[in-house]
């Protein structure tokens, strides 16, 4: 009964030169970032950014604080 062993095969191979482990694990983040092909999540929106949303669908700023600064009601 003969075992075998499978190993992964390697993402990448030195060739030449002598780096570093450090370089070596940069090089292999950088390959994965790329291999994993799936895009980070969009960040909650600020609260400048859910104003201005608000202005573009015409919306009012009595929900601002400071609203009653700017004449509108």
């Amino acid at each position: 009964m003969a075992t075998t062993d499978t190993q992964p095969e390697p993402l990448f191979r030195v060739e030449r030169g002598n780096p570093t482990p450090e370089e070596i694990a940069a090089l292999a983040a950088v390959v994965l970032c790329l291999q994993s092909g799936t895009e980070p999540e969009p960040a909650a929106p600020t609260r400048g950014e859910q104003v201005r949303r608000g202005f573009r669908r015409g919306r009012q700023m009595a929900t601002m604080p400071g609203a009653w600064r700017s004449g509108r009601a």
